[in-house]
Order: C-alpha cells, then structure tokens, then sequence
C-alpha cells in the first residue's frame, strides 16, 4: 500500500496484489480502516497513577514476572527505582507538552506518544512515537504529508516482518500518521 495527495489536497491509497491494483479515497480507507480511538493522560491523571504506581512497584521487589522484552525475572530494588524514573520522565515530559495515550481502542498495552510541535511544523510533516518496548522514533521532518506516510508505513511494515511489532500495533502507528 502507498498513499498520495492529489493537487486538491485530497489523499488517496494505492492496493496492489499479485493480479490486482485498486485506489480508495481517505474516506473509504478509514471506513474499513478505522482510526484507533486514543484516550491521552493528562497531567494530573498520570501522576495519581505514578503516585499509586509507586506503592505498587515496592510491594513487587521479590516477586518474579515476565515480559516480552526481557522474558521471565525477578523484581529488585534498582528496577523498581529504574521504573520510577522512567515515569517520572513520562511525568516531566506530559507536564511538558508531550502527549502519550491512556489508552488506544480502550487497551492499555499499547502506547502512542507524540509532541505536538512536531506535527506540520514549520520544518515540514514530522511524527514522534514511543513503541510498546519504550523505544522512541521520530519520522522527518518530510517536505509532504505523503512522504511521512510512506516512511512510516515503511518502518512499521519492516518491524512486522522483524517479528518487533504485530500487525495491530502497525496499523495503530501508521493510523496516527492518518490522522496528523
């Protein structure tokens, strides 16, 4: 799939299989492809998370856990810290402007983050995001909408076929690129 603006300003996505290539209209995209719906934290929601976050990460020291990203260990006092940390970076960057998800389709395990400044600023079309193992990727600046799209898709399709990232979580990213 690739995507385009016509001179009216108007996007269009290009399908193409082994036999077949069709066109849509942004319009018919999102009508089979909608737009996730994205709850963002705002300052004072995250921090009563953090606050009560914090409770619960010391109560955890001990107790074994799992993740994709690291598989199966046990909880110490330096992770509970380094955790912490981490979200009292999150904190300082919402309190900052930065914006990251509370939810996307009303699940929590994946998070979007984006800082608006970025976006069709002045610089050209650009796009922030923090991938679920918390890796940041900023996208352009690009001089065309189109252009941030396809470089997007490109690294989410890329990340896909890595094993990095499934096709729900791909199609999520790429759509915030839709909607900016």
């Amino acid at each position: 799939m690739i995507s385009y603006t016509d001179d009216n300003g108007d996007m269009y996505y290009v399908f193409e299989d082994e036999n077949t290539t069709w066109t849509m209209s942004a319009e018919e995209f999102e009508r089979q492809h909608p737009s996730p719906v994205i709850e963002w934290w705002t300052y004072d929601e995250y921090k009563n998370w953090l606050d009560n976050e914090r409770e619960s990460l010391q109560e955890m020291i001990g107790e074994k856990s799992w993740t994709a990203s690291q598989g199966e260990f046990v909880w110490t006092q330096e992770m509970v810290d380094e955790t912490i940390a981490e979200y009292e970076k999150m904190l300082q960057d919402i309190k900052d402007g930065m914006m990251y998800s509370r939810t996307v389709d009303g699940e929590t395990d994946i998070m979007v983050g984006y800082d608006p400044k970025y976006i069709s600023s002045s610089f050209g079309y650009e796009l922030f995001v923090t991938l679920e193992n918390g890796e940041e990727k900023l996208f352009g600046p690009y001089e065309t909408h189109s252009e941030l799209h396809a470089a997007v898709e490109s690294f989410c399709n890329d990340q896909v076929k890595l094993g990095n990232m499934n096709q729900s979580e791909a199609r999520e990213i790429v759509s915030q690129c839709v909607q900016n």
